[in-house]
């Protein structure tokens, strides 16, 4: 992974980025860090803050909350210590007859949200009783020893509670009245011979009923000590291997035990359990441990989602099944423990994951709990990293990451620069908003398709979110979104009442929370499928929907597990299973080196769409599944989108990586990075690549071979029929394409039509083809306009190139660097094709379909740009008539913009989007006629300004008597409305400038001048009194025009060079902002960026919008809003 260097603000030498350390008083390198005592008083810091364990002697961090064991050990000690007293409290194996034979605690009778009492079913009597809690009790699930209560198969809190109905006072043990629960439920009594299982309900009922009705009612209601696990019922109940006739003993004296045979720590309700068992949940444990470290702190597991749940519920089982839960078992904990430079803080609430299901039953099941609403608020899963952040005064305080729900990592550095975080709310109290970092599938493809050569793409948009976020360094460039999906507002006057008030509540603060809607038990399933139909189209990673009961009060009521809370759900997608065989592996090669394994098998059929290709992502990942040719694999799509293998049956394990690169035949290495290793092509004249390159050549706006796709063009280049932009050009040399799968020789000749119409490409098209890095369309048409041929382009000097207007220092590197290294290329691609010059362009207009249109005067319309809606009488219609503007130096707009000069159409009010706009931005509406007599109009004057002077000597005539002024012709009357005071100079850039200040009726203001050292004191000075709750900035920006009303006009989007849609703002190069940390002071110009993209740069200052434009340029180009100028910087 590459990094970027950083200066130290006290040495001010290079450092990276990741080895930095970064302060409140800035970031350091090591030395300056250790000189300065920072690390010192670091960990002065962290020493105080730690204690150390007195059973294990390990170190953590000082608690601030209660905790059910004592404050000098460690939260794995602690929670054995407490495991360990539970078990100690039990008496008699679970599964004994002597326990199967006892009374059955069914709820807790409460009062007030306190337990008073117990409902106990007598099993002499088979009678229900309510009686108040007693110091010693042992039962079947419950056992009490001196006040202190131990679940014996369930946790106290999957107790159900029985409370007297609402409105309804007097004494809960009155027989008389009838108490209500909101959490129904069962036991497993024992499994009994034949798949029967014994329940137990909380009214005292016991039935014998078969597996799928268990399962049924498990799904509906929840049973306390069971779980579902490969469909099948098991969990902490006898089963009928458990029962052995046992042969009558003598009785025997009570013999004490001796405390050195006991064991020193028993850590579960019943540590009877086998080698083999302890074995496996050690080694399942370890596994899990290991890829939950790599996926919330590596961002990169190596196991999938899947294989990841089922490993997790095989734990899960064992450990109901034996009652023994390990001391550091994934299943007690959330998250991951943190590690790592950034800071750590406890958590004020304890952040849980939630329990999950497949089962829409299950969904009907939570809401069913509440008995006086029913109504669930379901919403999307985000897939990314959870974060919490705090707000107080209405300020953005801190944002931490979950972490293991208790500690995490402070990121509020980062959080600041999130799209959807705003700095600053309305409310002033303290309130924590709880959301998910994501990044959009499409911001996800677009960070892929830029990185550096030899970067493995990264896997999927939350390893890259989670990366980004926990990064040291500040992350500015607005990849990163937050959406929230909860809160926590301390003031209880302002509490919500209800799920759906508190995202309300979001929502009138700012935020975008996360999409929700309202549902019932009858219409949970509706709204399921809602969510189903709307997952192929939704941009942004999802993990499935989350299910929450509306009812605040009900949710806290419920209250919550070790690892989940009671009152909502994760609802995860089935996965559809198919067993196919593979066929082949396919090593495909990308633009960055990387050569991704892709697994070719037998057509199956799933979600609905026919799938016979999956990726297997990496080398890793490879061997982990064994594959071999011809092996028996499971494929299903993860999320319901994207085909992954599920399993391999067979698991030959005869696949190797390639040993040469399949493009280009070059050797290949095995490269690690994180837990994950890749294979390589290390040539690095690889033709594959350059897919994005010959991808750019054929676009419209380039070469414009039409029907050919990226996705083709990868495939020709693995096939090695192209390597170059010239190969394209070769290819009616190879029929043998019509052979490659999808082709055929319709297709093929459909490609080989579009070349040979390709071959007349004009000058500028062609250098824009050659995809020379940061010259775009415009930048071509002026290098083109400007050297005429070929030969001219080629053969200029850098000085010469630097002459240009519109091309700065950077630019003109740029064209050195790849006319140096690429000049062979280029003139063997000249010669394939016939470069149509511009002195050739207008000679390509038929001068007999040219009958009745002037002919214009070069040059006669420059500075001017025009746009044409509806049908036009121009020979060759209107990509004629655009070519026809452009000959006689005008531009062509395809739409109407604030830079639009003259819209013509014969169909004035014909109420078209280009006519609306005009009226609205007072752009001038001519029909096509009155734009030819613009035309001789305008050639007039350019012929009468470049006539000579005369060498005689000037004679002034006397002044002839007035004339009665004449009627003006219609050609006069537009050139009077709009263009009568524009003097055509030689240059057209200038040209341009100076008819959009006439034009546009400005005057240009006397600018403040700054030097670049000026420039950065006043940076350095001001920036702190910029507002951060804005977004205010400093940023630079370059062009050739000098704004002329203090401010400049809104950019405009440009992709792949075509004008787009008006931006809410002005394009400009981000420089610092008063980011409450100081990080001012450091505040440098790039001396690069002074005329880079024009002849004038000015300093700016203004609102900063990240999520507008992609980075095209470099990587801090931002979009300014409600800009003020500053200054124009000048040379020293």
């Amino acid at each position: 992974m590459s990094h970027e260097y950083i200066t130290c603000k006290m040495c001010r030498k290079p450092v990276m980025e990741h080895l930095a350390n970064h302060t409140e008083q800035g970031s350091l390198c090591d030395a300056c860090y250790n000189k300065s005592g920072l690390r010192e008083k670091a960990e002065r810091e962290l020493a105080e803050s730690m204690k150390t364990c007195t059973v294990c002697g390990r170190a953590f961090l000082k608690r601030n909350f209660a905790t059910p064991y004592p404050e000098d050990m460690c939260r794995q000690c602690g929670e054995a210590e407490v495991k360990n007293k539970e078990a100690m409290s039990r008496d008699v194996d679970f599964k004994s007859d002597e326990n199967q034979a006892r009374d059955i605690v069914l709820g807790f009778i409460c009062k007030d949200g306190k337990r008073e009492g117990l409902r106990v079913l007598k099993r002499d009597t088979g009678k229900v009783v309510q009686i108040p809690i007693p110091d010693e009790l042992k039962s079947w699930n419950l056992n009490i020893n001196g006040g202190n209560l131990y679940a014996k198969c369930c946790k106290l809190s999957d107790f159900p509670q029985l409370t007297l109905p609402a409105g309804v006072t007097g004494n809960p043990f009155d027989p008389n009245i009838k108490l209500v629960t909101k959490q129904s439920g069962a036991w497993v009594l024992e499994e009994l011979p034949n798949k029967i299982f014994r329940l137990v309900s909380v009214s005292g009922q016991i039935k014998d009923v078969a597996e799928q009705t268990a399962l049924n009612f498990h799904n509906a209601y929840k049973i306390a000590n069971a779980e579902v696990v490969d469909g099948r019922l098991t969990g902490m109940f006898r089963k009928p291997e458990d029962v052995v006739a046992q042969p009558k003993a003598e009785p025997k004296a009570q013999e004490t035990p001796k405390v050195a045979d006991a064991p020193k720590k028993v850590l579960s309700a019943q540590p009877q359990i086998t080698p083999e068992e302890l074995a496996q949940m050690r080694a399942l444990n370890e596994e899990l441990k290991a890829a939950c470290k790599a996926y919330y702190q590596d961002n990169d597991s190596p196991l999938t989602d899947l294989e990841y749940d089922q490993k997790f519920d095989q734990l899960l089982a064992l450990e109901h099944k034996t009652g023994y839960v390990l001391p550091d078992s994934v299943t007690q904990g959330v998250g991951s423990a943190v590690t790592g430079k950034l800071p750590k803080v406890e958590h004020k609430d304890k952040v849980l994951s939630l329990d999950k299901t497949k089962d829409t039953g299950a969904l009907k099941a939570l809401l069913e709990q509440d008995l006086d609403g029913e109504v669930g608020v379901l919403s999307w899963k985000m897939d990314g990293l959870t974060i919490v952040a705090t707000y107080k005064d209405g300020v953005l305080k801190q944002a931490l990451t979950r972490g293991d729900g208790r500690i995490g990592e402070d990121v509020t550095h980062n959080a600041k620069f999130f799209k959807n975080m705003p700095r600053r709310i309305p409310y002033t109290g303290e309130v924590r908003v709880r959301g998910e970092a994501v990044i959009a599938y499409s911001t996800f493809e677009r960070i892929n398709a830029t990185l550096p050569e030899g970067q493995e793409p990264y896997k999927n948009p939350r390893n890259l979110a989670s990366g980004l976020v926990r990064r040291s360094e500040v992350t500015r460039d607005g990849s990163v979104e937050f959406v929230p999906f909860g809160v926590v507002i301390e003031d209880p006057k302002f509490k919500p009442k209800s799920y759906a008030q508190a995202l309300r509540f979001l929502e009138g603060q700012g935020f975008k929370p996360v999409e929700h809607i309202l549902c019932t038990p009858d219409s949970v399933e509706q709204a399921v499928e809602y969510f189903k139909a709307k997952i192929a189209n939704f941009d942004y990673p999802t993990d499935g929907l989350v299910l929450a009961i509306d009812d605040v009060f009900v949710y806290e009521k419920l209250g919550t597990t070790g690892r989940h809370p009671r009152g909502s759900i994760a609802f995860k997608w089935a996965d559809e299973k198919q067993k196919t065989i593979l066929r082949s592996i396919e090593w495909s090669a990308s633009r960055t080196g990387v050569l991704t394994p892709v697994a070719n098998f037998d057509p199956v059929e799933l979600e609905g769409t026919t799938v016979k290709r999956a990726s297997v992502h990496n080398l890793t990942m490879l061997r982990r599944l064994k594959l071999g040719i011809g092996d028996e694999i499971s494929i299903y799509k993860a999320n319901m989108i994207i085909p992954q293998i599920a399993e391999n049956h067979t698991q030959s394990d005869t696949v190797q990586p390639p040993a040469v690169c399949p493009v280009c035949g070059g050797k290949t290495s095995i490269r690690k990075d994180g837990e994950s290793e890749f294979v390589m092509c290390t040539n690095s004249d690889c033709a594959a690549k350059n897919v994005g390159l010959l991808a750019h050549f054929v676009k419209r706006e380039a070469m414009n071979i039409d029907g050919i796709s990226e996705k083709s063009i990868e495939q020709l280049v693995s096939a090695g029929f192209i390597g170059k932009p010239v190969d394209f050009y070769k290819l009616k040399d190879h029929p043998e394409i019509q052979d490659l799968p999808g082709w055929g020789k319709s297709s093929y000749n459909k490609l080989l039509y579009a070349i040979e119409a390709s071959r007349k490409p004009r000058l500028a098209n062609f250098i824009y083809a050659l995809g020379i890095k940061n010259v775009g369309r415009s930048a071509s048409d002026t290098l083109a306009s400007h050297f005429r041929t070929l030969d001219a382009f080629l053969s200029a000097t850098a000085e010469e190139i630097g002459q240009v207007d519109g091309i700065g220092s950077g630019m003109t590197a740029d064209i050195m660097a790849y006319k140096t290294k690429h000049e062979a290329d280029i003139r063997e691609l000249a010669k394939a094709v016939n470069i149509v010059n511009p002195d050739d362009e207008v000679s390509s207009f038929n001068s007999d379909d040219l009958a009745g249109i002037p002919k214009g005067a070069p040059n006669c319309l420059a500075g001017l740009t025009f746009c044409v809606t509806g049908k036009v009488d121009f020979p060759g219609a209107r990509n004629a008539l655009a070519e026809y503007i452009k000959s006689l130096g005008g531009k062509f707009g395809t739409s109407v913009t604030k830079n639009t000069d003259y819209l013509i159409t014969n169909t004035p009010n014909s109420g078209s989007a280009k006519n609306q706009n005009a009226q609205k931005l007072g752009v001038k509406v001519i029909p096509e006629s009155a734009f030819y007599l613009l035309v001789e109009e305008l050639s007039k004057k350019v012929t009468a300004s470049a006539e000579p002077a005369s060498a005689e000597p000037v004679v002034e005539p006397e002044p002839a008597p007035a004339e009665p002024e004449k009627e003006m012709t219609q050609g006069e009357k537009i050139v009077k409305a709009g263009v009568d005071a524009v003097v055509i100079p030689e240059n057209p850039r200038e040209a341009r400038i100076q008819a959009a200040n006439v034009l546009q009726d400005r005057e240009v203001k006397t600018m403040k001048k700054m030097t670049l050292a000026e420039a950065t004191a006043y940076i350095r000075e001001n920036a702190g009194s910029l507002d951060y709750n804005k977004n205010e900035c400093f940023a630079l920006r370059s062009d050739d025009i000098i704004p002329t009303d203090g401010k400049f006009w809104n950019s405009f989007e440009r992709l792949d060079g075509i004008k787009g849609d008006e931006l809410p703002g002005v394009c400009a190069s981000y420089l610092c902002e008063n980011d409450m940390f100081g990080d001012y002071e450091e505040a440098e110009i790039p001396q690069r960026l002074i005329g880079y993209y024009g002849k004038h740069t000015f300093l700016l200052a203004g609102e900063r919008i990240m999520d507008e434009i992609g980075n095209d340029d470099w990587n801090k180009e931002i979009i300014l809003r409600n800009h003020r100028i500053i200054a124009e910087i000048v040379e020293e």
